[in-house]
């Protein structure tokens, strides 16, 4: 496991995973937000962030990559990876997620996002949320249908989530 890709429902747990793997597994970590959004929530053009995730590919190695984009160099991003994550939690549980995420970060940029995104939580955060499954899931999963040889692991929940973290 030296490339890593983690896919998932907002708040699921994607870039804290992320990290977490990149630290016990000693892997760069890049995520996607962090790539796409300028500040104020601006985003950056889909072809522009795509050729930074291919160099990205060429120049190292090793990586956890964390988030969905499936316009961007999405099928290069699954070529490339080793292991391919899928966290479908329950969008209930993103939803709090969200909210407590709101209250730690007020006002603040998290680590893992595009520098002057301080941390929101709106009703069309929510929606975008619960439309995870239409919107995303079900493109990548046709995508990665096409990769029969990969590695993928699917969780539905923290628990199954953090035995599988705690085994390695």
């Amino acid at each position: 496991m030296k490339k890593i890709l983690i896919f998932g429902r907002s708040c699921s747990g994607k870039s804290s995973t992320a990290s977490l793997l990149g630290k016990k597994l000693h892997l760069p970590v890049f995520h996607m937000d962090k790539l796409f959004w300028l500040p104020e929530w601006v985003e950056r053009p889909k072809p522009d962030m795509a050729i930074d995730v291919e160099k990205i590919l060429a120049t190292h190695d090793e990586w956890v990559i964390d988030g969905n984009y499936k316009k961007v160099a999405l099928e290069s991003r699954i070529r490339a990876a080793d292991l391919i994550i899928i966290l479908n939690f329950n969008p209930l549980v993103c939803t709090f997620r969200a909210l407590k995420r709101r209250l730690i970060h007020h006002n603040k940029t998290r680590p893992d996002m595009g520098e002057g995104c301080n941390e929101k939580f709106d009703i069309g955060f929510v929606k975008f949320i619960w439309n995870y499954h239409k919107r995303n899931l079900i493109h990548t999963e046709k995508v990665l249908s096409q990769y029969p040889e990969k590695t993928i692991l699917k969780f539905k929940n923290q628990r199954e989530l953090d035995f599988w973290v705690n085994s390695l």
